[in-house]
């Protein structure tokens, strides 16, 4: 079996499943207030599932829009927030496969009523086809 990361799941090959999810942040809060909240309180809701066996990273990056090399002009997602989730197939098939107790899924919801703009969560599993290492620039001879 490969260690390939994404395909869809059940695929034999996709023994590591990458899930990226996008977060666009409430109305009524701020950047900063979305972070702190986010970092503080709302993922600290996962730790116990994330101790399990089968999780391998779990990444959450605050984005900022960024001006366009060619046109020099910002356009931003709408998106605030990536998370990247690295498990393996059996963690995300008990995962994601309604074995969650419905306690924890409601608490979870309630939670993100707070922080997020729930119509506007979108989440995708990643088809990783290369990893493109670049060689370092040549460094000047000190």
């Amino acid at each position: 079996m490969s260690e390939r990361a994404g395909g869809e799941p059940g695929e034999e090959n996709a023994t590591m499943i990458k899930v990226v999810t996008l977060f666009k942040r409430r109305e009524g809060i701020s950047h900063q207030e979305f972070r702190d909240y986010y970092e503080d309180h709302h993922c600290k809701l996962f730790e116990e599932h994330l101790k399990k066996p089968g999780v391998k990273r779990y990444v959450r990056r605050y984005l900022k829009p960024s001006f366009d090399a060619i046109s020099g002009e910002v356009h931003s997602s709408g998106f605030d927030a990536l998370m990247e989730l690295w498990v393996e197939k059996e963690w995300f098939d008990a995962y994601y496969g309604g074995d969650l107790d419905p306690e924890f899924r409601a608490l979870i919801a309630a939670d993100e009523e707070k922080l997020f703009d729930r119509a506007h969560i979108y989440k995708h599993i990643v088809e990783e086809e290369c990893d493109t290492v670049l060689p370092l620039p040549d460094t000047p001879a000190s």
